[in-house]
């Protein structure tokens, strides 16, 4: 789809480190909700986060 768009296209994946943007540190509560911390390019991981807390 980036092909087809003049915006800026970012890359995320769920696994290994071959996207711009992933999570590492991914843990499931007994709720099965997912707490992680965000890798992004600007180096210093962002603050663990859950969905709820994604800003």
């Amino acid at each position: 789809m980036a092909s087809r768009t003049t915006a800026r296209v970012v890359t995320f994946c769920a696994e290994g480190r071959k996207a711009e943007y992933f999570a590492t540190d991914v843990e499931l509560d007994e709720l099965a909700r997912a707490t992680f911390t965000m890798r992004s390019p600007a180096g210093e991981p962002l603050q663990r986060c859950a969905p709820a807390c994604a800003r």
